[in-house]
């Protein structure tokens, strides 16, 4: 533990080699990791979990909070992060349209209840694309 002396209002060191922000004078914080050179970015896979359930006679999507929402779902969930009505889910509709674009996902089904989904990076794009289906035509 540092002597008390040596500790800043904050109660942190504030020896000028210990400061949070080592940008070298004249230079702004993100100037100075700029010059440092290039940082390696790792690029986040989107992924999307809903889960469509029976609401009485019809049903609604759920999309978890852990998802990426892509603008066709974003302008059309409320606070709650729901949709509300959208048509029966095809299973097998699904289960074509992701085979037949290679993009693996997980699928439960909960009998005469529900279907929860999880696809990530390509496999969420293929899966927005049979969302749009079932959230243009919720009479079905």
């Amino acid at each position: 533990m540092p002597e008390p002396s040596r500790l800043g209002p904050s109660g942190f060191l504030s020896t000028p080699q210990l400061r949070w922000s080592a940008a070298p004078r004249g230079l702004s914080r993100a100037n100075a990791t700029l010059a440092r050179g290039p940082t390696r970015m790792c690029p986040q896979r989107p992924v999307l979990h809903i889960y469509i359930g029976r609401d009485g006679d019809a049903w609604r999507l759920h999309v978890a909070g852990t998802s990426r929402t892509p603008n066709l779902l974003r302008n059309r969930m409320h606070e709650r992060r729901e949709i509300f009505p959208v048509a029966r889910p095809d299973v097998d509709d699904l289960d074509r349209l992701m085979r037949d674009g290679d993009s693996p996902f997980l699928r439960r089904t909960i009998p005469k209840d529900g279907l929860e989904i999880l696809a990530k990076g390509r496999s969420a794009v293929t899966l927005a694309v049979w969302l749009e289906g079932i959230l243009q035509s919720p009479t079905s």
